[in-house]
């Protein structure tokens, strides 16, 4: 009992450490993982049995596939065909950008689907004159229902899959529960095309269609006309051959050169020694005031405004593109400076978009987060042949993208054997486990991916909180914890029948997945659901299944997937808005658990 009680003090702890959001989750995890070892409730073994488990090594597997097939240009084609069929209607953009994001996350991870589609939402939308408020979350949501599909569609489906297999030797089959994921997604996707337009706000709305207009919405966004500048070089002019570091611009006025524009040719990769000629136009960064500073020291340079006056962002050779982090990304915890984008790829980074807000100061050495946006500046010829590959996706593109000539040619293998990880594992003709194995090892060496691109696709610390979390369940199993809370939701539910209380198992694993990451909510639930399942001779895979679509579905608060998350800034979202429009999904979750689980899998165990 004193072991018991030691486990749930840890779990609450856990819990109360994920939901204020200090400190990473992994952490959190491994900390409380050497807390159970240190009061007994496991051995060392036991502690990090987690770290061999099937679903680490079918995640990180998947993960690696997952990119293979989103470089591959499969997920472009499918998105570009989009643009035909969604035209100017809310309710046809809804469905097109909806419907197929959340078929895609039942077979690629559900973050990568989200993150691909927000900037085809966003285009949609300017082209339609539609709100992304009104599209970006729904598609979020959809998404996630359609993690239900497949067995490989989330982390936490894996997780609860391995604790069933422990506990009972009970396993889902890949497309097993398919036709809940397939109710799931249809009541979202209706959900959303008759409540959006009422529930979501319509914010941040641009109307804009041509790239002039697209590129003036830009500059306002981002507040460019209020900290970069043109200063001209008047001709017979002490600065006319002059190198440009002669200038001392950042040195004595604090102002940073973005590019040199000559003869209408936009040139930002300059040293200090280039020499001004007549008639350059210097695009500079800083304040107003440090700009005055410099006009009035320096002999021959004129303030010819801000660049936000013209139809385009100065030169018309050159041109603002915008670009996103997506998650798992290799860029995330480095700076523009560390990348090198300069210097790769002649491109400069004039501001971020963060939080709903810009930032324009210290651009090159603020470290990346995961959703950040990053505008970039540079010639047509460069801005135009930059290949942002996994490391970020394009918001705003010069073009329409082209995969690059390699990946173009490795895409026919990759799909095939993406396809036959599916098909070997939906037929059961070799365990999940080997065929995404496999599959991730094929891609590496038919040479889709190189070994570091694939390493850089893994999300590790997902991984490492999976395989954390884990051993959760063994706690609770040899501390009697899940017994116990078994039994007083036996005792307090149990005579109202089994439905009723597995519907309580799924309205508890819901709330907990609303402040905690699903994979943690389904460590915490899955043993207590299967506890309560064994105690009233019922189904342990239809309990199992409850907890796996409630802890699916984090609709109240981002906090609990990454996917709403990662809309947030880009739909200009408020905690409200996540609240108004989540709880009729909640409770539409809950009446699918309730209805529609017990009729295709029995509630009575055998």
């Amino acid at each position: 009992m004193e072991i018991a009680f030691a486990v749930w003090l840890v779990l609450l702890v856990v819990i109360a450490l994920f939901a204020i959001d200090r400190v990473p989750g992994d952490a959190v995890a491994l900390a409380g993982l050497l807390v159970l070892v240190a009061v007994g409730s496991l051995d060392p073994l036991e502690a990090f049995a987690g770290f061999s488990s099937p679903a680490v090594i079918i995640t990180a597997s998947l993960l690696v596939l997952g990119g293979a097939v989103e470089r591959s240009g499969l997920v472009r084609r499918i998105v570009d065909g989009l643009h035909h069929l969604a035209g100017n209607s809310e309710r046809r953009l809804l469905l097109a950008g909806t419907v197929v994001p959340g078929l895609l996350s039942g077979v690629i991870n559900v973050i990568a689907a989200v993150s691909v589609f927000i900037p085809v939402m966003l285009r949609l939308g300017l082209r339609a004159k539609r709100s992304p408020t009104r599209l970006l979350l729904p598609m979020s949501y959809v998404a996630m229902a359609g993690a239900n599909l497949t067995l490989i569609g989330a982390s936490a489906n894996l997780l609860i899959n391995d604790i069933l297999r422990r506990r009972t030797d009970m396993t889902f089959g890949l497309l097993e529960f398919a036709p809940v994921g397939v109710i799931m997604v249809a009541v979202t996707t209706l959900y959303a095309l008759s409540a959006a337009h009422w529930l979501l706000p319509e914010r941040d709305m641009h109307t804009e269609d041509g790239p002039e207009e697209q590129t003036r919405a830009l500059i306002d966004r981002y507040g460019l006309s209020q900290r970069i500048w043109e200063l001209s070089v008047l001709p017979g002019t002490p600065v006319v051959g002059a190198g440009i570091g002669d200038l001392r611009l950042a040195e004595d006025y604090g102002l940073s050169l973005v590019s040199l524009v000559r003869a209408d040719k936009s040139r930002p990769h300059l040293d200090k020694f280039s020499p001004l000629m007549e008639g350059d136009i210097l695009l500079v960064g800083g304040r107003r005031e440090r700009v005055d500073a410099a006009i009035e020291n320096i002999d021959g340079l004129e303030l010819s405004g801000s660049p936000a006056h013209r139809d385009d962002f100065s030169a018309g050779s050159a041109e603002l593109v915008e670009v996103m982090v997506p998650p798992r990304s290799a860029v995330i915890g480095k700076s523009i400076h560390e990348l090198g984008l300069r210097e790769k790829a002649d491109l400069t980074a004039l501001a971020l978009w963060r939080g709903g807000r810009p930032m324009r100061t210290d651009v090159e050495t603020t470290v990346l987060k995961a959703g950040d946006a990053v505008l970039l500046y540079g010639n047509k010829r460069y801005t135009r042949g930059f290949e942002p590959e996994s490391e970020f996706h394009w918001l705003h593109e010069p073009k329409r993208g082209k995969v690059p000539g390699q990946e173009r040619y490795f895409a026919p293998w990759t799909v095939a054997i993406f396809l036959g990880v599916v098909l070997s594992a939906a037929m059961g003709w070799i365990p999940i486990v080997v065929a995404a194995v496999a599959g991730a090892l094929a891609v590496t060496l038919i040479g889709a991916l190189s070994a570091r691109e694939a390493y850089s696709l893994i999300d590790w610390r997902t991984l490492v909180l999976i395989a954390a979390m884990l051993p959760y369940a063994a706690a609770l199993d040899n501390s009697g914890a899940s017994a116990g809370m078994a039994e007083w939701l036996v005792g307090g539910f149990g005579q109202w029948g089994m439905l009723p209380t597995m519907g309580v198992i799924a309205l508890l694993a819901l709330l907990l997945t609303q402040a905690l990451h699903n994979v943690a909510a389904a460590a915490v639930m899955t043993p207590v659901a299967i506890d309560v399942a064994l105690q009233m001779g019922a189904n342990p895979k239809t309990f199992a299944l409850a907890v796996l679509v409630a802890v699916s579905m984090s609709v109240l608060l981002p906090a609990g997937h990454p996917a709403p998350l990662l809309v947030r800034q880009h739909g200009g979202y408020e905690m409200a808005d996540y609240l108004r429009f989540g709880a009729g999904i909640a409770v539409l979750t809950l009446l699918v658990i309730l209805l529609f689980i017990p009729s295709i899998f029995p509630l009575q165990d055998g």
